[in-house]
């Protein structure tokens, strides 16, 4: 039975770098035993290619290793911008105005004189500011109305054709609600004019 010792002497032989040792020095690993015996705990009579590998293989670890934590630190960076664009995203759909709302309000008034400015409102058809809680007195005559958060939340999973239902005939009943300069909404849009009117004007 051959020794692990003996077994080393059938590795392919080839040829060795040459090992710097001080500016303008360079000395053969071959003639090295005592270096790598000291330095890499070799056996002084271990065959030269032997050595070798004794010698390269911690760097070789050690650069794989290296290399399995970058990645590791690359993929947990990516997964994190992952969950923080889906809740970028996610937020955003939250304070954004209400998109079926804006839909059927498009389509009921699209042959309005003003049809474009309306639709370019967007939002803003019934909210002011930078807060979905800030609306005009249009927004809060169409919660009046029925289109409360809490209705379109229940609606929007379970009956999305009662909510599209309820859209329609809040946006038609709102059309004869008066503001309170004594305006109706329909005459005001009819006048080319936005329906709402910010508390501010």
């Amino acid at each position: 039975m051959t020794s692990d010792h003996n077994n080393r002497n059938d590795l392919p032989a080839f040829d060795l770098p040459l090992q710097f040792d001080g500016p303008g020095r360079f000395l053969d690993m071959h003639s090295l035993p005592e270096f790598t015996s000291v330095l890499f705990g070799c056996p002084p009579d271990d065959p030269p290619q032997h050595r070798w590998q004794t010698v390269t293989g911690p760097v070789t670890s050690l650069l794989l290793t290296t290399w399995r934590k970058y990645r590791m630190k690359k993929a947990g960076i990516l997964m994190f911008c992952g969950l923080v664009a889906a809740m970028l995203v996610g937020f955003s759909g939250s304070v954004d105005a209400r998109p079926n709302y804006n839909k059927a309000h498009d389509e009921m008034h699209k042959e309005a004189k003003n049809a474009e400015e309306l639709k370019a409102a967007k939002c803003n058809k019934c909210h002011y500011g930078k807060k979905k809680k800030d609306r005009n007195d249009y927004g809060k005559a169409l919660i009046k109305l029925g289109l409360t958060e809490e209705n379109y939340k229940a609606k929007n999973k379970d009956d999305k054709e009662g909510l599209e239902e309820d859209i329609k005939a809040a946006l038609e009943k709102v059309l004869k609600e008066k503001n309170e300069a004594g305006e109706t909404y329909g005459d005001r849009i009819k006048e080319g004019k936005l329906p709402g009117t910010n508390p501010e004007e």
